[in-house]
């Protein structure tokens, strides 16, 4: 059971970090409320899927890593 948690929750983190990482077709594109309910929900998922991943790792070291994620690259 454990195992699954772990692949889900390394799948979810590739998968977003992939996203985060696509390139953006246009910037004139309306903002609407469901892009930032998706932005929450998918940077809630990030430091809950690592905590799974490294259930023995420090707090402060897994919401360093995730504030790193969620960091622009410009």
């Amino acid at each position: 059971m454990r195992l699954v948690a772990r692949t889900i929750a390394a799948l979810i983190v590739l998968t977003l970090i992939g996203l985060m990482l696509a390139p953006v077709p246009s910037m004139d594109v309306q903002i609407s409320s469901m892009d930032k309910l998706a932005h929450a929900g998918a940077f809630t998922a990030i430091p809950i899927c690592l905590a799974i991943l490294f259930p023995f790792g420090r707090l402060s070291t897994l919401a360093v890593v995730s504030l790193l994620l969620g960091r622009p690259l410009s």
